[in-house]
């Protein structure tokens, strides 16, 4: 980001064309271009709701070219043993089908299985899951549009205390230091039913897993 801001300072001289992370979009507005008068066509195309993220001030100051969504990787092969013929649609029905699924395997000799891994560490990731957990609980985001800061409510301590119940419960008490490498490797090998990755994250498929994306 600083080199970023550093090549747009040198004015004509600097890129025409920049990619930039979507948080940038504050730090750097002063010297982007409003594009709404010059990409009117193709901003047509785009979903509205994917580019209240890109406007500062009113002014659009990028596009999406690229979209990373959270995806829940999942066990195809233990949720028909288990008797489920698809994977989970809440948090509510996760826990469920982890239980029942985690005292199974453990009940054949499988002490170490957990069903659910995602990423517990102090990353970006952590936040990015605490915002799907906030969100899809009604805790709001954690300043809303008119900049009011919301994310002190109970509907989001509700989603964070519910999150941390898992730990030791239906994940593994090390997910707290999970990366998305660490979260992968784990159900990879087989240990867990169901793992939070990265809708654009590179995925080995060669086993009976699939992808359910949810926005």
């Amino acid at each position: 980001m600083a080199l970023s801001r550093q090549l747009l300072q040198q004015g004509g001289s600097g890129p025409d064309v920049l990619g930039i992370d979507l948080i940038w979009s504050g730090l750097l507005q002063d010297y982007l271009v409003h594009l709404r008068p010059y990409l009117a066509t193709e901003i047509s195309s785009l979903q509205p709701e994917l580019l209240s993220s890109y406007i500062v001030d009113g002014k659009l100051v990028a596009i999406p070219y690229q979209m990373q969504m959270g995806a829940l990787e999942y066990r195809s092969d233990l949720l028909r043993q288990y008797g489920y013929d698809h994977p989970p649609k809440t948090f509510d029905e996760l826990e469920r089908m982890a239980q029942r699924i985690q005292a199974g395997e453990r009940a054949k000799g499988r002490k170490d299985f957990w069903v659910y891994v995602w990423q517990g560490a102090a990353t970006e990731s952590l936040t990015c899951n605490a915002l799907e957990w906030q969100v899809t609980a009604g805790g709001g985001q954690i300043i809303e549009d008119d900049r009011t800061i919301s994310v002190n409510n109970p509907a989001a301590i509700r989603a964070w205390q519910r999150a941390k119940h898992w730990i030791g419960w239906i994940s593994p008490p090390g997910v707290v230091a999970y990366q998305e490498e660490d979260s992968m490797n784990v159900f990879d090998s087989g240990e867990a039913a169901f793992g939070r990755v990265w809708g654009g994250a590179t995925l080995p498929l060669s086993r009976k897993t699939r992808l359910n994306h949810r926005r």
